[in-house]
């Protein structure tokens, strides 16, 4: 049982040997038992886990669902006397065109 650890028989020695092989044999099933337990445990808390995540992943978010009540939400006002359009992109870019190239002619 103990493979290269046993200690070489000795005549008077037998049933001390037998029963310290039998001891260590205890010991390591103890050893297991505790183990396969440990492991069940946490495989089992794993399950319950990936079941609640499953269980997430299948329920549609409540965020992406919620509709905006009516009158929830007002568009900022345009008519303000300090606020001007926004230019549109491409006056934009050519003014910022038309800035660059004014400074490689100068």
């Amino acid at each position: 049982l103990l493979g290269d650890h046993a200690p070489p028989p000795s005549p008077g020695d037998e049933a001390a040997a037998v029963a310290e092989a039998i001891t260590r044999v205890l010991q390591l099933q103890k050893r297991l038992n505790g183990r396969q337990e440990a492991q069940a445990t946490e495989k089992h808390r794993l399950l319950d886990r990936i079941r609640d995540l499953e269980r997430q992943a299948a329920q549609p978010d409540a965020s992406l669902m919620a509709k905006p009540k009516a009158g929830s939400y007002a568009p900022p006002s345009r008519t303000s006397a300090s606020a001007r359009p926004a230019p549109s992109a491409s006056s934009a870019v050519g003014d910022a065109l038309r800035g660059g190239l004014g400074k490689l002619r100068e």
